[in-house]
């Protein structure tokens, strides 16, 4: 999915098998996402934030894959 945050309030903020994946590898490097519930919350939101801070990439608090 290019863009989860996307996805996931276009598919009507359903949990999502790809976002709890962000959300344990977010939780895993140390950015907590305050739960991994598959939905892309604030705390998601904001762990993606510091991920990206944390890695010098563009913040914009978007994840899913480049292309």
């Amino acid at each position: 999915t290019p863009n989860l945050m996307k996805a996931y309030n276009d598919g009507g903020k359903k949990a999502m098998p790809e976002i709890k994946n962000l959300q344990t590898a977010l939780s895993r490097l140390g950015h907590d996402p305050n739960g991994l519930d598959g939905k892309y919350g604030q705390g998601t939101y904001a762990a993606v934030q510091a991920f990206q801070k944390a890695n010098g990439y563009e913040i914009k608090a978007v994840a899913g894959v480049q292309r």
